[in-house]
């Protein structure tokens, strides 16, 4: 399990490259959705069974929030979490 501060750190950058993105796509998809779902997961340190319990919007959402699920239990490092 990670630390606080290293949580902390990770939403910091979560949050920092969301803002480099559009909101929406072209085609008019939540761009932002995935990562507001992987820092709630975060901020609420989820564990599998509580992904399980989770309604996503598209698979890409579903993924991130299994990859934060996944690097909060040091299954995987920053940069895979990141550039999954």
């Amino acid at each position: 399990m990670k630390t606080n501060e290293e949580i902390r750190l990770m939403i910091e950058r979560l949050e920092e490259e969301k803002e480099t993105i559009p909101e929406f796509s072209f085609f008019g998809d939540n761009n932002w959705q995935m990562y507001d779902t992987a820092i709630r997961a975060l901020k609420e340190q989820w564990s599998e069974s509580d992904l399980n319990l989770q309604e996503f919007k598209d698979d890409q959402e579903e993924s991130f929030a299994f990859s934060a699920v996944q690097w909060l239990d040091g299954k995987i490092d920053d940069e895979e979490f990141l550039n999954g």
